[in-house]
């Protein structure tokens, strides 16, 4: 072997398609099995036995961050959040170096930084562990990181109105009447641009708000304008000046679509040299939840959830829009490793070296199926005015034909005067 000229870059091939070919979404079953069985700590153990190359961290920490939330760690899910976004910050500019290696080998081994609607909604996340906490200020820095992301990245798929109505309900809670006005209004039209594509209309909830706001504010022409868009009636009905004793429920109801890959063996052109190529693309697969409702019930009263966010449509769209250009670059990176294989026997004079080059490539085409994947399919809210004392809220999880699919009780709930309690759960089943 010492009369070929070997290509450095060979032996690093293979050992990445020794080591990084399995498809990320296959070896997260194991995380998801124990989400299912409602075992967060087991999940989260799994997910360390997983931890590995350094480009999956920002995905590793995102995960952790998730499954601490699930097993009711707040602040330890915060911790592992705060990572993620400094990662994220650090890799925000990828090195040339790093984007070469991704032509080369496959997308999967750049940096994982998140998708835009990703980071938002970590922030998202991380406000509503605050609000668990009752740490109402660290909520509004989160409403504030949420107000700056959702700038930076207009134009792009980010879940915008979820994200501003929930920056408006801390803003209420902390008494920025203005600040809460403004952010209900923008999650307003966020929700009737974005209701026909991802299938969420705006809440009746969100409606009740800016008639409570707008009246507040003493903000006449808008609120007669929402009055007649939202159809009231009843005009004599004053909201409070200050805001109710309420619960906030937030139910996370399933998993996030799962990013699978889908290969194609073909020859390619003579023009590149004739030979047998792979084209692997990425695509995801709903994971459409048993439950489609929750209600919220207190001995003899009860609220139905709206559904206020629909991650599995947002995260279809964002691949959609991305699909062209991880196509051309795709086909691209698979062009230049049959021209490499080619050029690799003819310094050599050896077909056998041009072969193994060519399986190498072969084998290392593979999809980028990195997500965030412990995301929920989707998110439903419901405000539920209360007044001051200890309750017992049982939630109850319904599927499409209003059957009963699971309940859940929460046991010494306390309600401040003039405050706002927030309650979260999360529901899997696969």
């Amino acid at each position: 072997m010492s009369r070929y000229r070997l290509p450095r870059s060979l032996p690093l091939l293979y050992a990445l398609c020794l080591t990084g070919c399995a498809a990320h979404s296959e070896s997260f079953r194991a995380v998801e099995k124990n989400l299912a069985n409602q075992q967060p700590q087991q999940a989260l153990e799994a997910l360390d036995k997983q931890k590995g190359a350094r480009a999956d961290e920002v995905l590793y920490l995102l995960n952790k961050a998730m499954l601490l939330r699930i097993a009711g760690d707040y602040r330890a899910s915060i911790e592992s959040f705060e990572l993620a976004q400094q990662r994220m910050e650090a890799l925000s500019a990828l090195s040339l170096r790093e984007q070469g290696a991704s032509f080369i080998i496959n997308d999967s081994t750049r940096s994982y930084v998140g998708e835009p609607f990703e980071q938002v909604m970590v922030s998202v996340y991380k406000a509503l562990n605050y609000l668990q906490l009752g740490d109402r200020d660290g909520a509004r820095v989160e409403a504030l990181q949420i107000d700056l992301k959702l700038r930076a990245a207009e134009g792009k798929h980010l879940g915008e109105a979820f994200a501003r109505y929930l920056t408006g309900i801390i803003y209420e809670d902390l008494g920025e009447w203005s600040d809460a006005m403004i952010a209900y209004r923008k999650a307003y039209e966020g929700y009737r641009k974005s209701s026909q594509e991802y299938r969420v209309d705006v809440p009746g909830f969100l409606k009740e708000d800016l008639l409570r706001l707008a009246s507040i504010l003493d903000l006449k022409d808008e609120l007669e304008k929402y009055r007649q868009e939202f159809a009231v009636q009843n005009k004599q009905s004053d909201p409070p000046s200050a805001p109710e004793s309420e619960l906030i429920f937030v139910l996370s109801n399933g998993l996030a679509p799962a990013k699978r890959e889908n290969s194609v063996a073909m020859m390619a052109p003579s023009r590149v040299g004739a030979g047998l190529v792979r084209i692997s693309l990425p695509y995801f697969e709903s994971r459409v939840p048993s439950v489609s409702k929750a209600y919220i019930r207190l001995e003899d009263r009860g609220i139905v959830a709206e559904r206020v966010e629909n991650v599995d449509a947002i995260a279809i769209a964002t691949l959609s829009e991305q699909m062209p250009e991880i196509t051309a670059r795709g086909i691209a990176r698979v062009v230049a490793k049959r021209q490499v294989a080619m050029q690799i026997g003819k310094n050599n004079k050896n077909d056998a070296l041009a072969v193994i080059a060519d399986v190498i490539g072969f084998i290392t085409e593979r999809a980028d199926t990195r997500s965030w994947s412990t995301l929920p399919y989707d998110i439903h809210l419901a405000r539920f005015p209360l007044g001051v004392g200890s309750y017992t809220i049982k939630i109850e999880l319904r599927d499409r034909g209003d059957n009963i699919v699971a309940t859940r009780e929460f046991h010494d709930v306390l309600i401040h005067k003039g405050k706002k309690t927030y309650l979260s759960y999360h529901w899997i089943n696969l």
